[in-house]
């Protein structure tokens, strides 16, 4: 599946990428730094700097694994072809957060309150904005978008569920953004995560009843 190399090339330089930090980095580091964040935005968990650096590319590189041996095996593959690009967006995500844990050692303490958390939920609005974009082409397949009992029983239900998806994911990370920078790290937080789970719900529930008016 010839389309699936710009995925395959982004993972690739998104790994190398993060192994250069990291060789960066190394001799850079305190004996531990931060690599968890309350809804704050302050530190409260830390572990070695040599785990600490090879954590998130071993997580990235574990995420994308499947996800080219996903398309050798999908029974709607023709479908999933047609929705390369927003498999292509999906493949090689997380490098950002690389940069976030290592550079925040004990120091981290002495920063201003709430500057990493700030940087993730912009990253978090940023990503929902990428995501949500493409979620509208998506084919129904079993493996990609909202994979709900009614949207894979019905193209109808697929495509529509898929279209509103898109528009308050997208709606949610455009909004998240400027709230991340404005509003209190807490209350962000509180605003972004209450809004991906009521998008949700909504998503789930607008895909039964499309199914259900559905010819």
């Amino acid at each position: 599946m010839t389309s699936r190399k710009p995925g395959a090339l982004a993972t690739l330089i998104a790994l190398m990428t993060m192994a250069l930090l990291s060789l960066w980095a190394a001799p850079r580091l305190p004996a531990e730094v931060a690599v968890h964040f309350d809804a704050s935005g302050q530190a409260d968990g830390y572990a070695s700097a040599t785990w600490a650096l090879v954590m998130t590319p071993l997580i990235t590189a574990g995420l994308a694994a499947p996800l080219f041996v996903i398309p050798r095996i999908e029974p709607r593959r023709t479908h999933l072809e047609v929705s390369a690009k927003a498999y292509n967006t999906g493949v090689g995500r997380g490098g950002g957060v690389h940069d976030a844990g290592p550079r925040n050692g004990p120091a981290e303490r002495a920063r201003p309150r709430g500057a990493v958390g700030r940087l993730l939920l912009v990253g978090a609005g940023v990503l929902l904005i990428v995501v949500g974009r493409p979620l509208r082409k998506v084919r129904s397949n079993w493996f990609l978008g909202v994979r709900t009992p009614w949207t894979l029983s019905s193209e109808r239900s697929w495509r529509l569920t898929h279209l509103l998806a898109s528009r308050l994911f997208t709606t949610l990370g455009t909004l998240a953004v400027p709230a991340a920078i404005l509003a209190p790290v807490e209350l962000a937080f509180r605003l972004i995560i209450g809004g991906v789970v009521i998008a949700a719900v909504v998503v789930s529930a607008y895909s039964c009843l499309v199914w259900r008016d559905s010819p």
